[in-house]
Parts: C-alpha cells; sequence; structure tokens
C-alpha cells in the first residue's frame, strides 16, 4: 500500500513508469526501509498533529534547539528571550478548547428536550386513546346511555 503509493507519488514528478517504480521499492531493500521509515514518520507527524500540546512546547523546543548552536550564540539575549518564549494564542484557540464541551452539553439539553417532547406527546396519545376506549366501552354495554353524564371531551 505504502510503496504504491509513493511510486505513484514519484511517478507523477517523474518520467518513471509507476509500475517499474512500485516493483523496485519492493525489491530494493534499502528503498523498502526508506519507504518505511518515510511511512512511519507520515503518521507520527499526523498523531502528533492530532494530539494536544501543552503551552510550554514552544519553549522546551527552542531550548532543545539552543543547545544544538555554540555557545556564544547560545549565552546572547536573544536565545535568553528565547528561551522564555510562550505562544500567544487567539480568542479562536482559548474557544476551540472548549467547543467540544459546549457541543456536548448542546447535545445533552437537546436529548433533554427531544424526551420531554416526546413524553409529553405520549401522554397525551395514550389519554385520548384511553378516553376513546373508555367511550367505547360505554357504547357497547351501555348502548350509548349515560356517555353525555361522562365528564370525557
Amino acid at each position: 500500500m505504502t510503496q504504491r503509493f509513493m511510486a505513484m507519488a514519484v511517478g507523477s514528478r517523474t518520467d518513471a513508469e509507476p509500475g517499474w517504480l512500485e516493483r523496485h521499492i519492493r525489491n530494493c531493500p534499502r528503498c523498502s526501509r526508506l519507504v518505511g521509515k518515510m511511512a512511519k514518520t507520515d503518521l507520527a507527524l499526523c498523531l502528533l498533529k492530532a494530539q494536544p500540546h501543552r503551552l510550554d512546547l514552544l519553549m522546551r523546543a527552542n531550548k532543545r534547539a539552543l543547545a544544538m548552536v555554540t555557545r556564544t550564540a547560545r549565552d546572547s539575549t536573544q536565545a535568553e528571550a528565547i528561551c522564555h518564549m510562550l505562544p500567544k494564542p487567539t480568542a479562536m484557540d482559548w474557544m476551540r478548547k472548549y467547543a467540544q464541551a459546549a457541543a456536548n452539553a448542546a447535545a445533552c439539553l437537546l436529548v433533554l428536550v427531544l424526551v420531554r417532547v416526546g413524553f409529553t406527546s405520549s401522554v397525551s396519545r395514550f389519554q385520548r386513546n384511553s378516553e376513546q376506549a373508555v367511550r367505547q366501552l360505554y357504547q357497547q354495554h351501555l348502548g350509548g346511555d349515560g356517555l353525555e353524564d361522562l365528564d370525557l371531551p
């Protein structure tokens, strides 16, 4: 699956035949490992993008990146500022955090309203059917006499 996808992706950018490229990736151990690593990396990036992150992720990433540069660059004032940098989320980012909870609350409220409406409708239907049954019962046994005395609508 991954080999076919990679062959099609590379084949669309080159003049190579996709079938040949797919066979090569399948048979060449080096290219097969490379495609496998690329697929794992792609999956990891997709999972990373889907996960919520703590706000200090930028600060931790900057500290790790600065550990790779020279000592003079690490000791500069700009590097110190970068080490303590936190993201400034927008109002939409803050609201996105509560969107799922708000959607769940709205869904629960909707379910409660629908249950209430359904219950009320069922009770009124039950009341109408029972009044109709009582009328039929009286009509069968009393022949219509006494229906006027009943307090039925």
